[in-house]
């Protein structure tokens, strides 16, 4: 499957044990991650602000994301009805990009269920999807 996890996932999975950790290593070995721009400037903030990572490991970090990746352009923007505009690049270029699936912990995108073709889902529902599957 075609899937771009969004930054909130990604930051879980490097910076904790558990789900999120599970599903970026299930993603990264056994899909295809789709990444882009927004997507890396933003893992890159967070983990640098809110987690106060040293720079070599944020770099360490995003490298492995863009070796594990294939990079695709947000632009033109989809029409999206969220709030949070930063999210509407990340969300644009999952659908350019040609995403089966969107897993992020963002209510506000959760909500939405789906956009165009692309399901979304939470961690723990991605889970159970792959892990059904696989079984």
């Amino acid at each position: 499957m075609r899937i771009l996890l969004d930054t909130n996932v990604l930051v879980s999975g490097f910076t904790t044990r558990g789900l999120c950790a599970d599903v970026v290593r299930a993603v990264t070995s056994n899909h295809d991650l789709i990444i882009c721009p927004s997507l890396l400037v933003e893992t890159r903030r967070v983990l640098s602000e809110k987690f106060r990572m040293d720079q070599a490991l944020v770099d360490s970090i995003l490298d492995l994301i863009t070796e594990a990746g294939e990079p695709i352009s947000e632009e033109p923007l989809v029409q999206i009805p969220i709030d949070d505009q930063d999210d509407i690049f990340i969300l644009s270029a999952a659908i350019h990009g040609g995403a089966e699936c969107f897993v992020t912990g963002d209510r506000e995108i959760l909500g939405l269920e789906s956009v165009e073709e692309m399901k979304i889902f939470s961690p723990r529902q991605f889970w159970e999807l792959i892990t059904r599957n696989e079984g």
